[in-house]
């Protein structure tokens, strides 16, 4: 995983899985690709429940909040591909315990970006990247349409 910063936010990014031969890209302004392929994250889908992949903990009280409830994916290590996999749509929306860094987000920050999700704190605002601390607070990933959903079911996790 590598981003290029530039006042604060990512203007290039590139994640590859080398085992699963996944390489994604995106650059500010243009699309997010998987392989080549133009890559989307989910809309709402009333006729199923959220797809998220978190850890139990968090997880944890979010279906009383989420329309439709929610379907936890089992754990996924990699931070930056759980990003990805948010971005081409194979899960709706991910939670992200605090103090992940800055170079395990910032290229799948912008990849997601590019496909019409966002990676935002708790309160909704977009990270800063390259600041005197380069960790971070809880976060949560999913499509546009879907993230303020999941950021009001998840302020609980931060005590809002």
């Amino acid at each position: 995983s590598a981003a290029v910063v530039h006042r604060g936010r990512p203007v290039a990014g590139v994640l590859f899985a080398p085992a699963l031969d996944e390489l994604f890209t995106a650059a500010a302004g243009g699309a997010a690709l998987k392989n080549g392929a133009p890559i989307r994250a989910t809309d709402p889908d009333a006729a199923r429940p959220t797809r998220i992949a978190a850890p139990e903990d968090m997880a944890h009280g979010i279906d009383r909040h989420m329309v439709g409830g929610v379907q936890r994916i089992s754990h996924v290590p990699s931070l930056a591909y759980r990003l990805a996999m948010v971005a081409d749509g194979r899960i709706d929306a991910t939670l992200v315990k605090r103090n992940a860094h800055d170079w395990d987000l910032a290229a799948a920050d912008l990849i997601l970006e590019q496909a019409g999700g966002a990676l935002v704190t708790l309160d909704g605002a977009a990270l800063s990247y390259n600041r005197p601390a380069v960790s971070h607070e809880t976060l949560a990933a999913a499509g546009l349409s879907r993230l303020s959903g999941l950021v009001e079911a998840s302020r609980h996790l931060a005590g809002h």
